[in-house]
């Protein structure tokens, strides 16, 4: 969480600050690679956009 990641698609293109993250409708500070998670979008997201983390 706090990281910054960016939505991109087709139509879409989003900058986001990681607030809050889940697996499985529970709260987690942190996930792995592979694991399925629920983040908070300000916009729509769509099912084949890709999440990239934005690194200073």
């Amino acid at each position: 969480m706090g990281d910054t990641n960016r939505i991109m698609g087709y139509t879409t293109d989003l900058k986001m600050l990681v607030e809050s993250m889940h697996i499985e409708h529970a709260s987690v500070e942190n996930a792995v690679k592979g694991d399925s998670i629920g983040v908070k979008v300000g916009d729509k997201a769509r099912r084949n956009d890709k999440v990239v983390k934005l690194v200073d």
